[in-house]
Parts: C-alpha cells; sequence; structure tokens
C-alpha cells in the first residue's frame, strides 16, 4: 500500500529533476505543480501589470487575475470559502479592501464581505501568492517575484502601496489614515521600517508646522503615534558589509550572527546551518549580536549587507 502511494506521488511529481523545486514550497504537492504548468503566463500578467502606470485599477486587475487563478487550484478559494447560495460581490469587496476602506464600511456592503477578507484576502491568498513567488524566484523572475510578493502584503494588510503599507506596518493602524499620510508626502517607497516610524514622529513633533492640511482623523493618529513613540529612543547604525562565501550558505539569502562561547557563528533563521567565523572588529560584531532584530541578507554571491526588523533600530 505504501509503496503504491510512493509511486502514486512519483507520477505526479513527474521528471526526479524539478522535485526539488515542489519540496521548497510549503504547500501541496498537486498545488505545487499546478502552479508550475501556469507561472510562464503568471509572469507574463505580471510583466503587463509592471509596464503600466501600476495605479489601483490595474493592480486590482492584477489580484483578480490571481484569484480566478487561484480558483484552478486543487485548493480552498474564494468559491468554497463563500456559502454557494449566497451572491457574493467579490469584485466590490475585493475593490474596497485594497483601496483602504475601513472595515465597518465594507462589512456594510456585503453580508459575507468579513468572511470573504478574514479568510482568504488575509489568509489563504497570502499564502499561495507566497508560493507562486518561491516558484519566480527558483526560475530567475526575481524583479517580477518582488512585485507579487508586494501584492500577498497589500492583501494581509489591505493596502494598494508598498508606502502606505509601510506606514501602517510603522504604527499608523488605520489603514484610511496611512493612505492620506502616503498620499500627501513624497516617500522613498524603498524607505525601511526604522525610518518610517522615524519619519512619522518628525512629521508628528510639531502639529501647527507639520501637519496643516490633515483631516482630524489623521492628526488624531499622529498625536497618539507621537505620545507612544517619543520616550522610545531610536538607536541608528551604520550600514555594513559582508564578504562571506560557504557551500553550506548557498541555499539561504538571510543569516544571523550569534556569539556561543566567546566563538561567533553565522546561522540560518532556523538554526539548521551553523557555521564558525571570525571577525577582525570584534567589538562591532560583539555589540550586533546583543541586538534584537539584526540580520544580514544576501545581495550578492559574496555580499551580505545588514538589516534591522527592529523598529528601534534603524540602519544608516
Amino acid at each position: 500500500m505504501l509503496k503504491s502511494r510512493n509511486e502514486g506521488i512519483i507520477k505526479i511529481a513527474g521528471d526526479s529533476n524539478n522535485w526539488s523545486k515542489h519540496v521548497n514550497t510549503s504547500i501541496s504537492l498537486r498545488v505545487s505543480i499546478a502552479i508550475s504548468e501556469i507561472l510562464d503566463e503568471i509572469v507574463q500578467k505580471v510583466v503587463e501589470y509592471m509596464s503600466s502606470n501600476q495605479s489601483t485599477e490595474f493592480l486590482l486587475d492584477l489580484i483578480k487575475y490571481l484569484d480566478e487563478t487561484i480558483c484552478k487550484f486543487p485548493t480552498k478559494n474564494i468559491n468554497t470559502i463563500i456559502e454557494k447560495d449566497k451572491d457574493v460581490n467579490v469584485d466590490g469587496v475585493r475593490e474596497l479592501w485594497f483601496n483602504g476602506i475601513p472595515i465597518n464600511k465594507i462589512s456594510k456592503f456585503d453580508s459575507m464581505a468579513l468572511k470573504l477578507i478574514d479568510e482568504y484576502y488575509r489568509a489563504h491568498f497570502p499564502w499561495i501568492v507566497s508560493s507562486i513567488v518561491k516558484k519566480m524566484q527558483q526560475m530567475g523572475f526575481n524583479e517580477e517575484s518582488k512585485v507579487v510578493e508586494n501584492v500577498a502584503l497589500f492583501s494581509e494588510v489591505g493596502l494598494p502601496d508598498i508606502t502606505s503599507t509601510k506606514i501602517y506596518l510603522a504604527g499608523i493602524r488605520s489603514r484610511e489614515v496611512a493612505l492620506e499620510i502616503s498620499n500627501k508626502n513624497n516617500i522613498d517607497i524603498d524607505i525601511s521600517i526604522p525610518d518610517m516610524k522615524l519619519f512619522l514622529l518628525e512629521i508628528s513633533s510639531n502639529i501647527e508646522e507639520k501637519l496643516s492640511g490633515y483631516s482630524e482623523e489623521t492628526i488624531s493618529w499622529l498625536n497618539a503615534f507621537n505620545r507612544e513613540n517619543q520616550n522610545n529612543k531610536i538607536n541608528t547604525i551604520r550600514n555594513i558589509r559582508l564578504r562571506l562565501v560557504s557551500p553550506k550558505l548557498e541555499s539561504v539569502d538571510k543569516i544571523l550572527i550569534k556569539k556561543v562561547n566567546g566563538r561567533y557563528y553565522v546561522c540560518s533563521f532556523d538554526y539548521e546551518i551553523r557555521l564558525g567565523v571570525k571577525f577582525k572588529n570584534e567589538g562591532l560584531f560583539d555589540k550586533l549580536t546583543r541586538m534584537r532584530g539584526i540580520y544580514f541578507e544576501r545581495i550578492s554571491d559574496e555580499l551580505w549587507t545588514i538589516k534591522s526588523q527592529n523598529p528601534y533600530i534603524a540602519i544608516k
């Protein structure tokens, strides 16, 4: 029986040269294969979006395409989440959610809206789309995969662009307010979350000078943000790059620096990979090992650059 099952899995998986591509995703084998079969079409749709002005209208077209594509996969999708006897305005819910409309207003638009958002757009959609991202990265579609990765993030938060999403993640937990701040400021789309936090502290520090033209709700949110964060000192550390090459690190793109019993180690996030290293400036790296949320990300085969997930540590 076990042998028959294994033979069935092998038949589904196809060419053994592609097995690793299916194994390296968090979804079922059948869904992984279904994604692979339609990946070229997905990439083409993403390229079309990248060639457009990337307005919210074009973003919604791309998301609708991904919704329809996921419905073809052997997995939970919009059609299985909504009740069969309900006439749900999916297009309307999608448009409201990704435009940052408050959830209480969306709930009045359609009785199934909250179920669709909570079970699909906040959970299942990002999960499947993240698996598509991994497939695209495996095939070398790095720029295209970044676009799709952002779409997964937009879906979790319910916003249409990376700037307003970063404002939300930095602490302005109102999607409507995050959009207003984004629209009224020319903010670098590559800004880090810690630097976004610094920016928000700056614009909220002087109400009279900085906040003219904002809605009362936005002023209220920025005042609250300032009160909550003014006592939290933001530390800055200089941008550091490492030159590090090892066969053990070929499968990872992010590493941690740890110090154990006086020795330094480069570790994968799951700690399955641990590589002993020596640094010329041990004082610097000793300090880094004691900072929470600090890691290094690969930028080439040999180079790694420092990154921060800590909102109170900014890289300069």
